[in-house]
């Protein structure tokens, strides 16, 4: 089959790819090592299987191995494949270690696998000798050092075609590209061999435990994500705009109260030289914890307090999208189950996703509010910022706040994507200075989250 006469199958058969998904199909058969660096909701996982489909049709190819996050396999992978590819088969490696060697071992054409997940049958699944890995989400191997990195690259390392694929490669620092080059690039010739090597040539120490870039540090990690292809959002979808509201509110008397002796008690910290770079963002999470609800006793109980500033405000953001359809976004998980409690209490079909969530619920859950009937979906920013679509919804309300730019990004770009048909808002709850400084911190890229929180002490800015 020629590629001119491929028939791009989807769900929709009225639909056709949009031009930059083609473009990226042509792009990963030429390279059979190379990343993906398109924006959040561009169409990237339908195109890495569109051209693993040519790929078949062909017959170049027999088996594809998928690795993903969690939240990923059912949701977004698997549902995928389902819905717009019936003549092709998967299985998800997930479960028991037996239930995913058996998985592996099927007769399909896609095994689905989240990253953790590889290091526990790695041998099986080398075995299994794939014709392509597609890495989904390929910083959750930045860390060149951690046994999750060390994994991928044996597992990859005698794989023909190995497709990465993220929206940004360095949400923190350009250091973390080194062991996504070396998973999915190895030739490169501008990746030295050793992490180090990179390390010097992108980053410096300015004071101990602190790096900042140099200069030419972009030009160096462009030089070693090659090939790649990339398409910003802007250039390939017609999506209405996005909104980004800004409420500034008061804590309660019971949050300022303990607020107040918490900032005092930090600053003390401070100047006795307890408080560094290094645990700087632990210690601002007290605070954070304050402003969204939750105070701690000394044995570590979750005590919560008044809040109701910031529920009231929530409520009326439900009844303005005709109580249909809202994402209320919670830095912690005390919080969320004490949000989805209210909810329900309120008599709103309403449902949570965080951490512990099995993969099994979390897929139901998101099943539900996007084609179901549940109006308010609570969750831990972590749990679903990457690849879910949750397009049903065309409102976020930030309650509280995780001080990850990636995850922030990554969390709006939810209802940010193909499909969506409505103008979206983001809305902030700021109830707090801390609070503040943190909104100010993830939406400022430039910001070096270590230091800045540092700097929020150095400055009295709490």
């Amino acid at each position: 089959m020629r590629y001119e006469d491929y028939t791009w199958p989807m769900r929709d058969p009225k639909k056709r790819p949009f031009e930059h998904q083609k473009r990226t199909v042509e792009f990963l058969l030429e390279n059979k090592r190379c990343f993906n660096l398109s924006d959040i909701g561009t169409g990237k996982t339908l195109s890495s299987l569109w051209a693993c489909d040519i790929l078949f049709e062909n017959k170049l190819i027999k088996k594809v191995l998928i690795v993903s996050t969690l939240t990923s396999l059912q949701l977004v992978w698997a549902s995928e494949i389902f819905e717009n590819f019936t003549h092709l088969y998967y299985s998800i490696a997930h479960g028991s270690k037996a239930e995913r060697i058996r998985m592996i071992q099927s007769d399909v054409h896609f095994v689905i696998i989240n990253h953790d997940g590889v290091q526990t049958v790695l041998n099986e699944l080398i075995s299994e000798n794939f014709d392509i890995v597609i890495i989904d989400e390929s910083t959750a191997y930045k860390n060149a050092g951690s046994d999750r990195s060390k994994t991928a690259r044996k597992l990859v390392k005698n794989i023909r075609g190995v497709w990465s694929i993220t929206g940004n490669p360095r949400p923190n620092s350009p250091v973390e590209v080194f062991s996504q080059a070396k998973i999915t690039v190895p030739n490169n010739p501008y990746l030295p061999q050793y992490f180090t090597q990179f390390r010097d040539m992108v980053v410096q120490e300015v004071v101990q435990g602190v790096w900042v870039s140099k200069p030419n540090a972009n030009a160096i990690v462009h030089a070693v994500l090659q090939p790649a292809i990339r398409f910003t959002r802007d250039e390939c979808l017609d999506i209405p705009p996005v909104l980004y509201q800004y409420v500034d509110g008061s804590m309660s008397k019971e949050q300022s109260k303990a607020y107040e002796e918490m900032r005092k008690n930090l600053y003390i910290q401070y100047d006795k030289g307890e408080i560094t770079a290094s645990n700087a963002g632990v210690k601002v999470l007290k605070l954070l914890q304050i402003t969204a609800g939750v105070v701690k006793d000394d044995n570590g109980n979750e005590l919560y307090v008044d809040d109701s500033e910031k529920m009231n405000i929530i409520m009326d953001t439900f009844e303005e999208v005709g109580r249909s359809k809202l994402i209320v976004v919670a830095a912690f998980v005390g919080v969320v189950k004490r949000l989805r409690q209210q909810f329900l209490d309120k008599k709103i079909k309403c449902d949570m996703i965080f951490g512990d969530v099995p993969m099994k619920q979390r897929t139901n859950i998101i099943n539900d509010f996007q084609g179901g009937d549940l109006q308010i979906l609570v969750v831990q920013p972590q749990a679903v910022s990457h690849s879910v679509t949750l397009t049903a919804s065309s409102t976020i309300v930030w309650h509280s706040y995780v001080s990850s730019g990636e995850t922030y990004n990554q969390m709006n770009g939810r209802i940010t994507r193909a499909g969506q048909t409505k103008k979206q808002f983001v809305k902030h709850l700021i109830n707090s200075k801390a609070e503040k400084r943190v909104v100010e911190m993830i939406l400022n890229p430039k910001m070096k989250e270590s230091q800045e929180l540092l700097n929020m002490f150095k400055r009295h800015e709490l």
